[in-house]
């Protein structure tokens, strides 16, 4: 089963994330991400049987709130060269977030999930690029909207272990277990 463990949004930084979305739409071949579906990752687990799952629950079961975020401008990934992933930078409670996300990738490592190579970066994925078609254009209305994504510091409503199931339309994600944080 494909799994990732996630810190869930407030929604009015969802609403504000959809909003920049609907502004850069029609520009490029990019897979954008669905309201409902923003979300800052703490850890990919990629397929991961029953038994692995197990003490990523029970780490998940001892997460404690509250934790704050933000939004914080936006930027893509790879940093230099064609970019394939574009982000908004989270702030508030990074610190919790990396500890929270080193603690899932210590868990995950001990049941042999690949652990991270890359030190965590607390981001909301808005859209993944099909093809660098057009992708100038679209870095610069990223950057033309990248005032209004800012945004207060609100608690995060939970800390979930999600399934996501790939189809068609794009992923489907089922809530695992969730763990509130307020």
């Amino acid at each position: 089963m494909r799994c990732f463990v996630a810190l869930e949004l407030p929604e009015p930084l969802q609403a504000r994330l959809a909003c920049t979305i609907a502004a850069l739409r029609g520009v490029g071949d990019v897979k954008w991400v669905q309201q409902q579906q923003l979300h800052v990752t703490l850890k990919f687990l990629g397929d991961a049987t029953e038994p692995q799952l197990l003490p990523v629950r029970a780490a998940l079961a001892a997460v404690r709130g509250p934790l704050c975020c933000s939004l914080a401008g936006v930027g893509h990934f790879p940093s230099h060269g064609a970019p394939r992933v574009l982000w908004a930078g989270v702030a508030g409670d990074t610190a919790a977030m990396a500890a929270l996300a080193a603690r899932f990738d210590e868990v995950g490592g001990a049941v042999g999930i690949a652990r991270e190579d890359r030190p965590f970066h607390a981001h909301v994925t808005l859209g993944r690029l099909r093809t660098p078609q057009a992708a100038g254009t679209l870095l610069a209305r990223l950057a033309a909207n990248a005032a209004q994504v800012h945004s207060e510091l609100l608690p995060a409503p939970a800390v979930t272990l999600f399934a996501s199931e790939l189809q068609p339309g794009g992923s489907h994600y089922t809530s695992l277990l969730r763990v509130a944080l307020q």
